[in-house]
């Protein structure tokens, strides 16, 4: 029986993908600033960390079956394609949450939670001879909430403002 499942929640409606993708790549890079230092040559200073990305390539199952029987009831691929897309264009962050559980039922990796991400591509095909299977590409980038923080004043006895710690 398969427990390591792949989550996605947007606007209350949570999915679960249907079918594991094979490998499940995740990536994050940092491009340091590069600078020549006169007297000292090429130097590379470091900066903050790019988003994660992750990439998922699987299919849309038009039944269930196998092992995936028991554990999902049937969900038309259509219902995750317009997910997706709804998901793509609205422009609101997803919460990405893989559950890893290995083939005892012991989860591991549990520091390598879930996050929010924002959908930037969602590409899906048919096949031929594979009536009702839906194949796709799906890429995902961390999102990472930009909103101004709030600044709280406090005045004092004297009536003069100042500002409160938080």
């Amino acid at each position: 029986m398969v427990l390591y499942s792949i989550y996605f929640t947007h606007n209350g409606q949570v999915v679960r993908l249907p079918h594991n993708p094979s490998e499940l790549p995740e990536e994050k890079e940092m491009e340091p600033g590069d600078y020549n230092v006169l007297g000292l040559g090429p130097v590379s200073v470091p900066r903050l960390p790019g988003q994660r990305k992750i990439s998922i390539s699987s299919y849309f199952p038009s039944n269930i079956t196998g092992g995936l029987l028991g554990l999902l009831t049937t969900v038309p691929p259509e219902t995750y394609i317009k997910f997706f897309q709804d998901a793509m264009d609205s422009g609101d962050p997803v919460l990405y949450t893989p559950v890893r559980i290995d083939e005892t039922g012991i989860p591991y990796a549990l520091s390598l939670l879930g996050y929010y991400v924002i959908v930037t591509s969602f590409k899906f095909r048919e096949k031929g001879g594979e009536t009702g299977d839906f194949y796709y590409d799906l890429e995902c980038k961390e999102y990472r909430d930009y909103t101004p923080g709030r600044v709280v004043l406090a005045s004092d006895a004297s009536g003069t403002a100042g500002t409160a710690s938080t």
